[in-house]
C-alpha cells in the first residue's frame, strides 16, 4: 500500500503551502484595505444613483420643501454621511437640487452667509467641497447650470474649457 505523501517542509520549519497561504492572505487583506483617498465604493455610488433619481422622480411636483427632505431616499441619502459627501456634492455640481438640508446634516456645517440667494448657497457649498478635498478640483467648471428666478427654472449648458495638453 503506498504511503500518503506528506507536505513538504519549506526552510524555515512551516509548510510550503502555509507560507503560500499566508502570502494570499496578506495580499487579500491588502486588496480590501482601501487607500485613505479612494473614492465611494461602487455599491454607494449605485445606491445613491438610485435614491437620487427616486427622490426627484417622487417629488417633482412637491412645493414643498419640508417634503421633500422628509422623503425616504432623501433622508437615505443623508444617513451616507461622510461617505456619500463627495457624492452629493458632485450631484449638486452637475445639477443643482434641493441638497442643501442634506449636506448640513452630513457636515454639521452650515458655511452660507444668511440671507444668501439658492445659486449663491450652491456656490458656497461647491467652494467648501473643493477647499476641503470632498469635490475634486476638476469638478470647478460644470457643465450646466440651473438658474431658479422666482417660479422660473432654467437650466443652461455652459462651455467647456478647452485645456491645452503638452507632452514632454
Amino acid at each position: 500500500m503506498p504511503q500518503a505523501s506528506r507536505p513538504k517542509i519549506a526552510r524555515h520549519g512551516k509548510r510550503a503551502s502555509d507560507s503560500k497561504l499566508g502570502r494570499l492572505h496578506r495580499q487579500t487583506l491588502q486588496r480590501m484595505r482601501a487607500p485613505r483617498n479612494a473614492g465611494p465604493s461602487a455599491d454607494l455610488v449605485s445606491e445613491f444613483n438610485w435614491h437620487v433619481q427616486k427622490w426627484k422622480i417622487d417629488t417633482r411636483h412637491f412645493s414643498s420643501v419640508r417634503a421633500m427632505v422628509s422623503h425616504p431616499s432623501y433622508r437615505r441619502i443623508m444617513g451616507m454621511g461622510k461617505d456619500g459627501l463627495p457624492l452629493l456634492l458632485q450631484e449638486l455640481n452637475r445639477q443643482p437640487n434641493h441638497w442643501l438640508v442634506a449636506l448640513n446634516a452630513m457636515t454639521g456645517l452650515d458655511p452660507v452667509p444668511v440671507g444668501a440667494t439658492f445659486n449663491e448657497a450652491v456656490s458656497v457649498w461647491l467652494d467648501w467641497g473643493r477647499k476641503n478635498g470632498h469635490l475634486p478640483k476638476w469638478y470647478a467648471t460644470p457643465i450646466s447650470r440651473t438658474i431658479f428666478h422666482g417660479s422660473a427654472v432654467a437650466t443652461i449648458r455652459l462651455p467647456v474649457p478647452q485645456t491645452a495638453h503638452t507632452i514632454a
